[in-house]
């Protein structure tokens, strides 16, 4: 997303008290409806997992998975929207120490999402540890873990984003489409975030190909649960 598309968007996030992490997930979830007709929606974001003050300065792997239900109504406005995903994540927050295996055991129902979401804020220092020297590797994913992932990377005044999918359901210029209509979804928003959900246009032509649709997980409509 380049800057100018950023810039509004956080200055809107702001604006409706939410933040840009927030608004990027409803944009998600938008983009998610569009494709697969479906009003509601489970989306996987990870937790840093550092809620208590003594794992701060402790090496080692925390990150918990959260499952957020993002469910919204084409008639309501994209504000309404933005409002809920707040509440629905704030809430997910407040239980990230529960191990997600846990909750996978509890529903009792095979996969809880196929699709996830990650945010991150890119720090422009370098690490300085004493002794060490630390370099930065771009991470190359031999093979998808869910069958679309949303990777976006703050940069301040633009976001990079990344999709991550499974060769098996869908193709590279599918995937490079629902970048385009993102990036569109959000240019809307984020002059007018009181449209409703269902006058965001995309800009684009929406092809048949780009409707998200497997045997288990999703049907000819969308999403199943």
């Amino acid at each position: 997303l380049p800057p100018d598309v950023t810039v509004p968007l956080k200055q809107m996030a702001r604006q409706c008290g939410v933040t840009f992490n927030m608004a990027l997930l409803a944009i998600y979830a938008v983009l998610l409806h569009k494709l697969s007709g479906r009003d509601a929606m489970v989306v996987g974001v990870p937790s840093v997992g550092r809620w208590h003050p003594d794992f701060k300065s402790i090496v080692g792997m925390f990150v918990n998975t959260l499952a957020l239900k993002c469910w919204l109504s084409p008639a309501e406005p994209f504000s309404a929207l933005l409002e809920r995903v707040r509440g629905v994540m704030l809430e997910a927050l407040d239980h990230q120490d529960l191990p997600f295996e846990e909750v996978v055991k509890m529903a009792a129902s095979g996969a809880l999402f196929n699709v996830m979401y990650s945010f991150h804020q890119r720090s422009s220092a370098d690490w300085e540890i004493p002794g060490l020297s630390v370099t930065s590797r771009r991470r190359n994913a031999a093979q998808a873990k869910f069958d679309l992932v949303l990777i976006a990377v703050d940069h301040g005044e633009d976001c990079r984003l990344t999709f991550e999918y499974r060769f098996s359901l869908l193709t590279e210029e599918a995937v490079v489409r629902f970048g385009e209509y993102f990036k569109a979804i959000a240019t809307v928003v984020a002059e007018n975030h009181g449209i409703a959900v269902r006058d965001i246009a995309t800009g684009l032509e929406l092809r048949d190909s780009d409707q998200v649709a497997y045997d288990g997980v999703y049907d000819d409509d969308g999403f199943e649960f």
